[in-house]
C-alpha cells in the first residue's frame, strides 16, 4: 500500500516523463510536420533582422542608398514630388510696372488729367509653390510707389498746357498681399510740384478714383502669377 504523499510525488513524475512515441506526443508531431516544410523565415524573424539593418538613422549627404527623395542631375521634378518655390519678385516688378505705368486715373475730363508715370520703392516677396501633385499657390507680399503727374484746370487756367498748372505726385501702395481682401490694400496719395489751387484739386480726384482704378490690374496680376 502506497501512502497518498507517495501517490502524488509519483503522479507528478509521470507527468513530466515525455511520451515513449512521437506519435502519442502532439508537439512532437508538430515538430516533425514542421521540419519536412521548405526552410522560410517568420514574418517577425524578418521584421527583427530589418530593424537591426536599419538600426543606424540615414545621414544626408552621405550616399545612403535610404534615402528616397534624392537631387536628380537632370533638375527634373518627377510626379512633382518635391515641394517647388520659385521666386518671382523680378517679374513681379516687371509685370506691375508693365501693367500699371501709363494708366490713366480717371480724372474728370473738365477738371484736368492725371496718369501713372513710373513704378519704384519695389520691395516685399512673391513666388509660387507646387505642391505634390502639381497644385499651385501664388504668394505676394508688396509695397510701391506709383509716380504720376497731370495737369489741371482751375479758374486761374483755361489752358491745359499751361506749365503752370502741371502737378506731379506719388501713390503710395501698401498692404498689397495675397492673404489680404482687396479692402484692405493702403493707397497713400500725396503731391510735391505745382501751384496749390491745381495741387488740392488733382490729389482730391486721384484719392477718389485710384483704388478703383488700380483694383483690375491687381487682379489681372495675381491671376497671371497664379498661372505660372
Amino acid at each position: 500500500m502506497v501512502c497518498k504523499p507517495c501517490k502524488i510525488v509519483s503522479l507528478s513524475l509521470r507527468a513530466l516523463r515525455p511520451l515513449a512515441s512521437p506519435r502519442d506526443n502532439p508537439i512532437a508531431r508538430l515538430e516533425s510536420a514542421r521540419a519536412l516544410l521548405p526552410h522560410r523565415p517568420s514574418s517577425h524573424a524578418k521584421t527583427r533582422a530589418h530593424i537591426g539593418e536599419r538600426s543606424i538613422m540615414a545621414k544626408w549627404g552621405e550616399g545612403d542608398s535610404r534615402w528616397i527623395v534624392q537631387e536628380r542631375d537632370d533638375g527634373t521634378n518627377p510626379n512633382a514630388w518635391h515641394w517647388v518655390e520659385r521666386n518671382l519678385f523680378k517679374w513681379s516688378e516687371e509685370k506691375l510696372t508693365e501693367l500699371l505705368v501709363g494708366v490713366d486715373l480717371n480724372v474728370p475730363v473738365v477738371e484736368g488729367y492725371a496718369k501713372i508715370t513710373t513704378l519704384t520703392k519695389f520691395e516685399g516677396d512673391s513666388s509660387v509653390s507646387t505642391r505634390k501633385g502639381g497644385k499651385k499657390f501664388g504668394c505676394f507680399d508688396l509695397s510701391f510707389t506709383l509716380k504720376w503727374s497731370g495737369r489741371a484746370a482751375t479758374s486761374s487756367a483755361e489752358d491745359l498746357d499751361d506749365d503752370d498748372v502741371e502737378v506731379k505726385g506719388e501713390i503710395k501702395v501698401k498692404e498689397f498681399c495675397s492673404t489680404n481682401d482687396e479692402d484692405e490694400y493702403e493707397y497713400t496719395v500725396s503731391v510735391s510740384d505745382g501751384k496749390s489751387e491745381a495741387k488740392e484739386l488733382l490729389k482730391s480726384r486721384v484719392e477718389k478714383t485710384v483704388e478703383a482704378t488700380l483694383l483690375p490690374y491687381f487682379r489681372q496680376f495675381a491671376s497671371e502669377l497664379q498661372a505660372l
